[in-house]
């Protein structure tokens, strides 16, 4: 991305790059960087890893182990009844019925079936829950990868355009030729930029504290990103990438959904057709007529099944059938309608790139440092302010850049590459797998 800019001598005796300030901005970067091997080095792996560990997910895995845990069988015995009856309040002749009440096995099928069709109804809930998780760590770490980017670039920047002022400075106390204005706005933008710094390593600040809860250490952090797939790369490799669009977990949990429903009404047709209402048994007391025998009786009722039995509560449910069809359908045409869009914006991204990065390599601008003359302070003017030509070029390179990672997570996450098993990487080098 880079294009490389020539150093400048300025001056043979007196060189202009280093003042005293910048001397000790140079030793502190030194301090800075021998303290930072103290620092905790992980992979952007690691913290997608983490990703499994959040609360969100955690919370649903507590109500996932409640159902495959607990028994929602149905029992043999739906209900037990026991009734007494005095006959013309003669104790000896007083009358006692036991009744049961009966699951039959068509209902204890369904019954099962729908258990489980909750069960994929949490686990589908679960993956878009992780897909969320992981989705956001994917745009932390972009947003990280970039911030130092930028704050590298910002530090070109702040160089080319101290030299700037030093010249012009330099050139209005030798002569009148400069431009007070031109001053003016080299010194305004030097502060834009010290503003963007401050602002950039506060949000580094911030991401780092985040990477911290999440890898669970109190220790400084830095995020490895040797790794970090590449431009021309990920370019080469999309194409594999997204061959198939109806894996995103929003759609397996509206299919999960709609399986749920089917299930509910089926079990809700199984009560309604069971024939066998009750069996009982009665015992009618001791009668001088009756021996032992005679006086006992079992009795049964059942159930003759019509249309309008339960008919409210099934249109209900086909009712709800209906509509979580009509909304996976049109979540589909939507996500469809998203993913072309995407990849639109994702092509004429990469032109873009190839554009620029076209321009910086046929540039005049390095011809131009190397043969003009900076002996006079006017000459190295002119070549600090093509340097400074040359890095907005970098600059705006690396925002497309940015665009590009943030329109491939887009992409990632519209087609469910994102929570897809096994686990991978698509910020790594090669997709790294995890779990």
């Amino acid at each position: 991305m880079n294009c490389p800019l020539p150093t400048i001598n300025f001056f043979s005796k007196q060189p202009i790059f280093f003042n005293s300030k910048e001397v000790g901005s140079l030793v502190l970067f030194l301090f800075l960087s021998i303290s930072s091997f103290s620092q905790k080095l992980f992979s952007t792996t690691d913290l997608l890893r983490t990703a499994q560990d959040e609360p969100v997910v955690n919370l649903k895995n507590r109500e996932l182990d409640f159902l495959q845990n607990t028994n929602f069988e149905l029992p043999l015995v739906d209900e037990l009844e026991f009734r007494t009856e005095t006959d013309e309040f003669v104790w000896r002749r007083q009358e006692y019925l036991l009744r049961m009440s009966f699951n039959g096995y068509q209902k204890h099928l369904k019954q099962d079936l729908f258990h489980h069709s909750l069960i994929a109804s949490e686990e589908s809930e679960k993956q878009f829950l992780l897909h969320q998780q992981l989705l956001r760590k994917y745009i932390q770490l972009v947003n990280y990868v970039f911030q130092k980017r930028e704050l590298a670039h910002l530090e070109k920047e702040k160089l080319v355009l101290k030299d700037q002022i030093y010249v012009m400075r330099k050139l209005g106390a030798s002569s009148t030729e400069l431009d007070l204005d031109d001053l003016v706005d080299a010194e305004n933008d030097l502060f834009d930029l010290e503003s963007d710094e401050l602002e950039l390593n506060g949000d580094l600040s911030t991401l780092r504290k985040a990477f911290s809860v999440d890898l669970k250490t109190n220790a400084p952090i830095e995020i490895d990103t040797t790794n970090f797939i590449e431009i021309s790369i990920l370019q080469s490799t999309l194409p594999s990438i997204f061959t198939n669009n109806d894996k995103h977990p929003k759609i397996i949990q509206q299919q999960r959904n709609i399986d749920q429903v089917i299930s509910e009404y089926a079990l809700e047709e199984a009560e309604n057709k069971q024939i066998i209402d009750f069996v009982q048994l009665k015992y009618t007391g001791a009668r001088k007529s009756m021996n032992f025998g005679e006086e006992w009786s079992i009795g049964a009722g059942l159930r003759i099944p019509t249309k309008g039995t339960n008919r409210l509560k099934l249109n209900e449910l086909e009712l709800e059938r209906i509509e979580e069809e009509n909304q996976l359908q049109l979540y589909q045409i939507q996500l469809a309608e998203r993913i072309q869009k995407a990849q639109n914006k994702l092509n004429i991204l990469f032109d873009q790139h190839d554009l620029i990065q076209s321009q910086l390599k046929n540039s005049q601008a390095s011809y131009a440092l190397e043969k003009l003359n900076t002996t006079t302070p006017k000459n190295t003017l002119v070549l600090l302010q093509i340097q400074e030509g040359v890095l907005k070029r970098q600059k705006r390179l690396l925002g497309i850049e940015y665009n590009i990672f943030r329109s491939y997570l887009d992409l990632l996450d519209l087609t469910g590459k994102v929570s897809e098993i096994p686990l991978r990487n698509y910020l790594s080098i090669g997709f790294e797998s995890f779990d």
